[in-house]
């Protein structure tokens, strides 16, 4: 028996069970997520059997929870993990990557559609650049980095950067993180 991948909102204080939201799909589990403001839900999958194809689903707030299935043209060629997600919540995009077929995914996080795929070799850390006017992209082993624009999502060829010594699954700006939780008279 494989149970339904899920997503479990705990309160850590009461240990209790808040929410439970499930995938609907036995063929995937659920490998990362990203959350926004308004409490959209993006994860990003694996396949269970490897070779098959991993997945995006997206829940809207107090939403159902949609597996992504179209375009089958795209859906279907996201052999092994969906990895790394980054939102852009001006434009409400997620932002994917999946290292086995070389592409980077731009989602709807509103209508929970494909917007566009773009090809990055091995692409795998994604994360917003401070001004949120980019997705900077990690990738390939020789470890390089690219930004795609988040208001056109076009890779900016001249912004190639290598090495640049960042080649895991993840990419994260702490500057933007650390302006958030750092007290404001440091940065007067």
């Amino acid at each position: 028996y494989q149970p339904e991948p899920s997503i479990a909102y705990i309160d850590l204080q009461e240990n209790t069970l808040l929410e439970r939201v499930t995938l609907r799909v036995d063929t995937v589990n659920t490998g990362h997520l990203a959350i926004t403001d308004d409490n959209s839900l993006v994860v990003s999958s694996a396949a269970v059997t490897p070779g098959q194809a991993g997945a995006v689903s997206i829940r809207n707030p107090l939403g159902e929870m949609l597996t992504i299935k179209k375009p089958e043209a795209i859906t279907s060629r996201l052999k092994g993990e969906a990895l790394s997600i980054s939102i852009d919540e001006k434009h409400n995009i997620a932002a994917i990557t999946h290292p086995e077929v070389s592409l980077v995914t731009f989602w709807s996080v509103d209508k929970k559609e494909l917007i566009k795929a773009i090809s990055v070799p091995g692409a795998r850390g994604i994360c917003l650049s401070l001004d949120k006017k980019h997705f900077i992209v990690s990738y390939a082993v020789n470890t390089s980095a690219i930004r795609i624009d988040t208001g056109t999502l076009t890779a900016d060829k001249e912004s190639i950067m290598q090495p640049v010594y960042a080649s895991g699954d993840h990419i994260i700006n702490w500057s933007g993180t650390l302006h958030d939780i750092m007290p404001t008279k440091i940065y007067s």
